[in-house]
């Protein structure tokens, strides 16, 4: 697999031009067309981003060096994808040996190095163990961390400086090409903070999602005897991670919707109120348009009333209706659960002897909660 430092040289200019004014999708084309492999992995990961962004956050982020940041991101994950796999066969104590070496042993690449590493170490699925060794690392002075990465199988190289001054060599891409082997070339170095959008993809796990509530009336506002008529509501919640959370949502979360409601469509059409239960289609597995879900957001599209077969009929009434909802999300990693208040919507219409009359809805509002205090 190709280097991402000669991926980079490569696609640099097509992305500065990417970030010139104009249509999205006229943009995104021509990006793509100037690509020697738009089949790219990396490639694909990085348009994926920004085309779930919104109009004014691929702006904001286009406008920037960030894109730059994050495509290279994403270039590096993918060509690192095979050493990854190596390493996720291997023992911690392998891991420890093959990349303790890119620490030079200075305090100054000390905060680039543990933020590569750990990164890493979580992708190749030895979080825990990184974890507490860096908890232990960042109590110690320079000399102690070199002593405990030998502990631990590993080699620090102390004061031995490649010609850039850095550490971590890794992270530290070049722009030459295969056929000019340490020429410059007029591309710009590759971006030094790739570390830092792994960093963030890390922190991204540890801030709360958020369940977004919208509940709008959907239905006549007046009833009329004789015809057949909708009424009821229209309600869309949406389970939303932070940008940048390395995980799709659905391999993080599952959102799931319950109900209960009463009706007096006039006797002997009448329901008390009933028990709370799983509402229908709004649980795993997503789909069907009606329960969606993409990288970082499960929405349920929701349509609770009497509308198409459930209409309320001519020469019938509803005298009254109360619908009420509340939402659990369960944490995939340990099965902890969260769940929000309720929230209840009711319609109100007197009947008027056979006359119009006047549908009183009153929503259970708008709502933005903070997905945390798992139990």
């Amino acid at each position: 697999m190709a280097d991402a430092g000669e991926q980079w040289a490569v696609v640099y200019e097509p992305l500065q031009e990417l970030k010139a004014d104009g249509p999205w999708e006229t943009r995104r084309e021509e990006f793509v067309a100037k690509l020697p492999d738009a089949q790219d992995p990396a490639i694909g990961a990085f348009l994926h981003h920004l085309d779930e962004l919104t109009d004014d956050q691929r702006t904001d982020l286009l406008r920037t060096e960030e894109a730059d940041t994050v495509l290279y991101g994403y270039l590096e994950e993918f060509s690192d994808s095979e050493s990854s796999e190596s390493s996720e066969s291997g023992t911690w104590a392998d891991f420890v040996a093959t990349n303790a070496e890119y620490w030079d042993g200075e305090e100054d690449t000390w905060d680039t190095f543990r933020e590569w590493f750990v990164y890493e170490a979580y992708q190749a699925g030895f979080g825990e163990p990184s974890a507490a060794l860096f908890a232990e690392l960042d109590t110690q002075d320079i000399d102690s961390r070199i002593a405990t990465f030998g502990r631990e199988g590993g080699t620090v190289a102390k004061r031995k400086r490649g010609t850039d001054g850095g550490g971590a060599d890794k992270r530290r891409k070049t722009t030459a090409t295969s056929s000019n082997p340490g020429k410059d070339t007029d591309t710009k170095p590759a971006p030094r903070t790739s570390g830092r959008l792994k960093k963030k993809a890390e922190d991204a796990l540890l801030v709360p999602p958020t369940l977004t509530v919208t509940i709008d009336r959907e239905g006549v506002a007046t009833q009329i005897w004789a015809q057949a008529q909708n009424i009821g509501f229209h309600m869309v919640v949406t389970l939303t991670t932070a940008a940048g959370t390395p995980q799709a949502i659905d391999a993080l979360y599952e959102l799931r919707q319950y109900a209960r409601d009463a009706f007096d469509r006039g006797q002997p059409n009448v329901q008390a109120l009933t028990g709370w239960a799983l509402d229908g289609p709004f649980q795993p597995p997503y789909g069907g348009g009606i329960s969606t879900v993409n990288n970082n957001n499960i929405q349920f599209d929701d349509h609770p009333g009497f509308s198409a077969a459930s209409q309320i009929a001519a020469n019938e009434w509803l005298h009254t209706y109360q619908v009420d909802f509340y939402w659990v999300v369960t944490r995939l990693a340990d099965n902890m659960t969260w769940s929000s208040p309720a929230v209840s919507n009711t319609v109100v219409s007197v009947y008027n002897a056979g006359a119009n009359a006047p549908v009183t809805y009153v929503t259970g509002g708008d709502h933005v909660w903070n997905v945390d205090n798992f139990v």
